[in-house]
């Protein structure tokens, strides 16, 4: 299995609690010895300015994959 996978699995392992972090729901990083959710606040659930990027690399990611796009 290439290193590429393992480093796309660690790197979502490690970005998303961080992530949920920052919502206003926040996220229970200290199961299972607190109930407690840790929350900044500082992003709403659906962020425009952090899921449009996102969205447009999906997209420019799936255009070179189904070969619609140059390398």
């Amino acid at each position: 299995m290439p290193l590429g996978y393992f480093a796309a699995a660690w790197l979502a392992l490690i970005t998303h609690p961080q992530l949920d972090l920052m919502t206003v729901y926040g996220t229970r990083l200290g199961l299972p010895l607190t109930d407690h959710p840790f929350a900044v606040g500082s992003i709403y659930i659906i962020e425009l300015l952090y899921t449009l990027p996102l969205l447009i690399g999906l997209a420019a990611v799936s255009a070179v994959c189904a070969g619609i796009a140059p390398d």
